[in-house]
């Protein structure tokens, strides 16, 4: 029930706070109900009719809100909660509380720049630092100068980074439910550069956490690791232990992987190796203790380009985690009774705060697609006279910056990479059929990635669908 949640002490300062102020922020320590709660408040604030939109950072993030919040109220989903995200829009008429991804309501704003359809943003988990939460929130900042009774919430357990950028608009802190968390590190390998040594690190102490007997079966331990890799390691490396079921928790995991991860296993120990996705996005239930590695995977602009003059992409790194993280992942052992947090860092090395995105050559290209001016984030592109000079050349951009037709065209063609687009844009021209561009996105491979157990089964399955003849394009 929402009013058991901390954060309905405060319902009456937040609902007042919507009422007299376009732009509200609410610093929720974990645990505290904001996701919950506060989409709801705002929709009682706004009356009845009024649509209220609550974004995530993640799709599991999105279709979990809304499971958990139409069972809070009883109602099917989707009915009064809907959510879409994905292209999976599992919504109706009367939806009044949505939640969705922060690229579901950027792509909406291509047909609805002002968000007409809904009378107030809710944008939660803004701690969690990206080119397209940077574009939503200028974007939103923009809608607010044309519709004086746009509500805006921005949320998260540290709103630190946001409070400058809108004026006058007041901060709520609420107190979160976390009981206390006894933090402890275990020394690093020597080499904190050598991927491979800082691996066998987690896996070694993963192993000791389980063998010393602390852990009894009913609870729970999750593992924080950057990636998949890292993921499958620690997993095998558990998985044959006495009484322990271990699982994989990252973003590419099915419905029912999840589900069986956040059940109760009361007769086994539950070790869940995860990414960064059960850092905010998913409470995982029943755990004391937390190993975590300090590290996480993350897309950053590869400048080597800037010299030889060409293109600037983004490269995958593994990086360290800001200390507003750390904390954040320390707080999941403390969610059901006292727990332990066992840092494989020291956490007074890390950065304050994550840090600022930056945009490359395709993000530039979405970002003036949404009518965001260069200027608004100028400071935040890697190599801006690299970029913009490409844009120009490839004829995407006139010289006043501005979006020319042909890189409007470009953005519509379904490849993360920009050269990918641009050749696709060459060979077939402006003349491309709505078909065409079906056709393009289902010949994307998505990653979809399979559990070693599924291999054979999955094997077995597409041998007997394989066709020699077949190909997408005798569609047309």
């Amino acid at each position: 029930m929402a009013c058991e949640l901390p954060i309905w002490s405060k319902a009456t300062d937040i609902e007042n706070a919507i009422s007299t102020h376009s732009v509200v922020l609410i610093n929720g320590e974990t645990g505290c109900g904001k996701t919950q709660v506060v989409p709801e408040l705002m929709s009682n604030v706004l009356g009845q009719g009024a649509k209220v939109v609550c974004t995530q950072p993640r799709i599991r993030a999105a279709r979990g809100a809304a499971k958990k919040k139409a069972a809070s109220w009883h109602s099917r989903l989707p009915g009064y909660v809907g959510f879409h995200a994905d292209g999976n829009n599992c919504t109706v008429n009367w939806t009044t509380l949505c939640y969705a991804t922060i690229e579901t309501i950027l792509n909406k704003t291509h047909q609805d720049p002002d968000l007409k359809q809904y009378s107030g943003i809710c944008l939660d988990e803004v701690h969690e630092l990206s080119v397209e939460l940077d574009m939503l929130i200028k974007k939103v900042a923009n809608i607010l100068k044309r519709r004086k009774n746009f509500k805006v919430v921005l949320m998260s357990a540290d709103v630190k980074c946001w409070e400058g950028f809108f004026e006058d608009a007041p901060v709520i802190t609420v107190e979160g439910r976390c009981f206390p968390v006894d933090t402890s590190v275990e020394k690093p390998p020597e080499d904190t550069e050598n991927d491979e040594a800082l691996l066998q690190h987690t896996v070694e102490v993963t192993k000791a956490v389980l063998g010393e007997g602390a852990v009894q079966p009913g609870a729970a331990v999750l593992v924080f690791v950057p990636g998949l890799a890292w993921i499958t390691e620690v997993v095998d490396a558990v998985k044959d232990l006495k009484m322990v079921k271990a699982f994989g928790l990252y973003s590419a995991c099915s419905e029912e992987e999840v589900d069986d991860c956040m059940a109760e296993h009361k007769a086994f120990i539950k070790v869940t190796a995860c990414t960064n996705i059960a850092e905010t996005s998913l409470t995982i239930p029943d755990v004391t203790i937390v190993i975590d590695s300090g590290l996480s995977r993350c897309v950053t602009p590869d400048e080597s380009p800037e010299e030889s003059g060409a293109l600037v992409y983004e490269t995958s790194a593994i990086t360290y985690i800001s200390k507003m993280s750390a904390i954040q992942r320390a707080g999941r052992a403390g969610r059901v009774q006292a727990g332990q947090c066992i840092r494989l860092y020291k956490f007074n090395e890390l950065e304050e705060m994550p840090q600022t995105p930056s945009y490359t050559l395709p993000n530039v290209l979405k970002a003036l697609a949404l009518d965001i001016p260069l200027s608004d984030f100028s400071t935040k592109v890697a190599n801006l006279q690299t970029v913009t000079t490409q844009l120009r050349k490839s004829g995407c951009i006139d010289g006043s910056n501005g979006l020319l037709p042909k890189g409007r065209r470009i953005l519509q063609f379904p490849f993360a990479r920009f050269e990918d687009q641009l050749c696709q844009y060459e060979a077939l021209g402006t003349e491309v059929s709505d078909m065409m561009f079906t056709i393009l996105s289902l010949m994307q491979e998505f990653g979809r990635i399979q559990q070693k157990t599924d291999n054979k089964h999955v094997k077995e399955f597409r041998l007997a669908m394989e066709n020699p003849k077949s190909d997408f394009l005798t569609a047309l």
